[in-house]
């Protein structure tokens, strides 16, 4: 897979659950899908996240190596906040739950296509 593809579906699954995350039915008892705790800001975050990557993959601002590498550390010391704050809690922002390792997950998949990957 390449990063161009990487970014385009990490970019459009971001968009969707920032989207997602406003609907009250996908979200019961503050969590999507009943699984991952969110919020306005978290929702606002996933749809910045996810334009961004659509732009990127679009050649329309950074390349899909840069994402790669600038989102794939970000998420990863997301993942490290959320197991390492109490509560998960980064200000207004929920960090812990099934997010610690959603983040963990996202965070090594780009950063593995930003640092690793070599395209052919």
């Amino acid at each position: 897979m390449t990063r161009k593809m990487v970014v385009t579906i990490v970019g459009w699954v971001f968009l969707v659950v920032g989207i997602l995350g406003f609907v009250p039915q996908a979200v019961p008892d503050g969590n999507l899908l009943g699984l991952f705790p969110v919020d306005t800001i978290h929702n606002i975050v996933h749809l910045v996240v996810g334009a961004v990557g659509i732009a990127t993959s679009r050649q329309m601002g950074l390349a899909p190596k840069p994402y790669c590498q600038i989102f794939g550390v970000v998420y990863i010391v997301l993942a490290i906040l959320g197991l390492a704050l109490e509560g998960g809690m980064l200000g207004p922002i929920h960090l812990g739950g099934n997010d610690v390792y959603l983040h963990a997950l996202v965070g090594l998949v780009l950063a593995y296509y930003g640092f690793v990957h070599k395209e052919m």
